[in-house]
């Protein structure tokens, strides 16, 4: 299990990823092999609190980093979820414009609190096993929180 203990003190939110693949593997269901990044599960990683643990919103969580961090995490995130589920085709429905829907109605604005943004919580691209146990892995979660609690 890999946990981030990082402590964000000037921010009114923030969040953190718990990355465990030794408990077993979430199984990623699509129709006809096609999967939409940003369709299902949360978009919206910042108020908090609670606790995420579906693999639609780490998906998407993945997804957003990996979009303000170039196209090596993109891939990386595109050849994990297709070696380890039944999709051949992603088409990413998530945009971290704020006024996506207002330009392309299929698309979702997603975003990530600024403190817990790239480059922090990136420790699942360390390598393919640890996004596929961050994705995959069923007792992996994202933790939201605000200084309010």
């Amino acid at each position: 299990m890999k946990i981030r203990t990082d402590f964000v003190t000037n921010s009114s939110s923030s969040s953190f990823i718990v990355i465990n693949g030794n408990k077993g593997y979430d199984e990623l269901e699509c129709e006809y092999g096609i999967y939409f990044v940003g369709v299902d599960g949360e978009t919206e990683f910042g108020w908090g609190p609670g606790n995420l643990r579906d693999i639609h919103s780490r998906i998407n969580f993945a997804y957003l980093q990996a979009m303000r961090s170039g196209d090596e995490k993109l891939e990386m995130l595109e050849r994990v979820i297709k070696e380890n589920s039944d999709v051949k085709t992603i088409y990413y429905s998530l945009s971290d414009d704020y006024n996506c829907d207002k330009k392309d109605p299929k698309l979702v604005w997603g975003y990530i609190d600024h403190q817990s943004a790239c480059p922090d919580n990136m420790e699942m691209f360390d390598s393919e096993q640890e996004l596929k146990d961050f994705i995959f892995g069923s007792r992996s979660c994202i933790v939201l929180d605000n200084d309010n609690h």
